[in-house]
């Protein structure tokens, strides 16, 4: 769900830094809607 993506990037984020917190986002990137991509 959602929440379990948001909890698991929080997570990720927490032990591994600003790297970490952006390759949490890249690996589960938000459902958004983006025309074209």
């Amino acid at each position: 769900t959602a929440a379990q993506r948001r909890g698991l990037r929080a997570e990720l984020a927490r032990g591994a830094g600003l790297a970490g917190m952006l390759r949490a986002w890249w690996a589960l990137p938000p459902r958004v809607k983006s025309p074209g991509r």
